[in-house]
């Protein structure tokens, strides 16, 4: 697998972050849950790397706030991988 090489400028955006880490085999999805608010469930989002996942304990709406979340945990990975 190649490794890309990460921008080291002080204002990555959240997409760059998120294309970086797509690139590095992580990825951070929403997962269904057996819990419903309307017609739609509730989600949990997941975080795959290296073989392993984690899934969050919080619960989001499909909504900007899940898109949110997610962004923010990409640029929270590339920053911290």
């Amino acid at each position: 697998m190649t490794s890309y090489i990460k921008n080291t400028s002080k204002s990555i955006s959240e997409i760059e972050a998120m294309s970086w880490c797509i690139n590095n085999n992580i990825k951070i999805y929403p997962i269904v849950v057996d819990k419903k608010y309307g017609y739609k469930n509730y989600v949990k989002i997941q975080i795959y790397k290296e073989g392993r996942t984690q899934t969050g304990n919080d619960l989001y709406k499909q909504d900007m706030s899940m898109t949110r979340k997610i962004l923010e945990l990409y640029k929270y990975m590339y920053e911290h991988s």
